[in-house]
C-alpha cells in the first residue's frame, strides 16, 4: 500500500487589520492677523493746512483750489545781455521799496508799482487785485525780500529784466510762522528815476 506524500499546506499568516485612527482636526489658529497699516488720505480735500504764499497773490482761498503751476521763468536772449551796471543801485532800491510796500499791506500804494498792462504769471495783474485783498485779510503779518542775482537790458524796449530769489516768512490769522521761497523774474519799465513792474513771473 503506497503512502500518500505529506504535503504542507501553506501557513497563512494572520494579519490583523488595524482599526482606522480618526484624524484629529487641526487646532484652530488663535493668532490675530496683523492689522494692515491705515493708509493716509492724501487727497486735496483732506489737507487742512493752507499752502505757503508766494511773492504776490497765490494763497489758495479754498482747499479745493489747485496750486498754481510753476511758470517758466523769463529768460534773456543773447540780444538781451547788456548789463546796465550803473542801474544796479537803482534796481536794488526799487526792489527794497517794492518788498517794504508789500509788507505794510498797503495795497493801494502797492498797486501803483505796476504798469497798467502788467501781468503776473501771464495773468493780467488787474484781474488779480480782488485776490490780493482777500489774501491780506487772512495774513496777519509777513516779511518779504527779493535778492537780485542778475539783470539785463532789453534793447528793443529799453526795459530791464531782473532775476533773483524771493523769501517770505508769514503768519496767517491765529496761526504760526511759516516760510517759503522760490525764483522770481521781473520786467521793469522806467518811470522817472524809478520803475514800474510790467511782468512778474515766479515759482517754487
Amino acid at each position: 500500500m503506497s503512502e500518500k506524500p505529506i504535503t504542507q499546506e501553506p501557513i497563512k499568516e494572520a494579519t490583523e487589520t488595524p482599526e482606522p485612527v480618526a484624524e484629529q482636526a487641526p487646532a484652530p489658529d488663535t493668532t490675530q492677523p496683523e492689522a494692515e497699516p491705515e493708509e493716509k488720505d492724501l487727497t486735496v480735500a483732506a489737507v487742512t493746512e493752507k499752502p505757503a504764499p508766494v511773492p504776490a497773490v497765490v494763497i489758495p482761498l479754498a482747499a479745493e483750489e489747485a496750486a498754481p503751476e510753476t511758470e517758466t521763468p523769463i529768460t534773456a536772449s543773447t540780444e538781451e545781455t547788456i548789463r546796465p551796471e550803473d542801474h544796479t543801485d537803482r534796481l536794488k532800491a526799487f526792489l527794497a521799496s517794492y518788498c517794504k510796500t508789500y509788507e505794510t499791506k498797503d495795497l493801494d500804494r502797492f498797486f501803483t508799482l505796476f504798469a497798467p498792462d502788467a501781468t503776473e504769471n501771464d495773468t493780467p495783474f488787474n484781474d488779480l487785485r480782488p485776490k490780493y485783498k482777500k489774501n491780506m485779510e487772512i495774513i496777519e503779518s509777513f516779511q518779504y525780500r527779493i535778492d537780485m542775482t542778475d539783470h539785463y537790458s532789453v534793447p528793443d524796449t529799453g526795459n530791464t529784466l531782473v532775476q533773483g530769489n524771493f523769501y517770505i516768512r508769514y503768519r496767517l490769522q491765529g496761526g504760526t510762522w511759516k516760510e517759503n521761497s522760490g525764483n522770481v523774474t521781473l520786467e521793469l519799465t522806467e518811470k522817472g528815476d524809478s520803475y514800474l513792474v510790467k511782468r512778474l513771473n515766479y515759482g517754487n
